[in-house]
């Protein structure tokens, strides 16, 4: 017999998005109720949240927190519900992957 852990959290648990800076590693979290737009930079250094030299990527990003926290919000009213619930995976936290099997 064997045994597989999961975890599994529901969109109903989800409370915001933390984003940290690369550059100073300040943190901020994003509620995802929240409808303002993101800042497309950090508050404490002004750094962007992406450099990778493509200008399409930052905006996409930040799109797609838009997106995704818009569908949250619209999943989690109550109004909008189907015939499934939607869960994400959360991968094994650092310390169970480097236990010994």
């Amino acid at each position: 017999m064997s045994v597989e852990q999961r975890n599994l959290i529901t969109l109903e648990e989800i409370a915001g998005i933390q984003l940290e800076c690369g550059e100073c590693h300040a943190k901020i979290i994003v509620p995802i109720s929240d409808k303002r737009p993101l800042a497309d930079k950090c508050r404490h250094c002004s750094e962007p949240w992406l450099v990778d030299g493509r200008s399409d990527l930052h905006q996409r990003f930040l799109d797609a927190i838009s997106n995704l926290r818009h569908a949250m919000t619209e999943l989690t009213d109550g109004s909008n519900k189907g015939n499934c619930t939607f869960s994400l995976e959360m991968k094994p936290a650092l310390r169970e992957r480097n236990e010994p099997q």
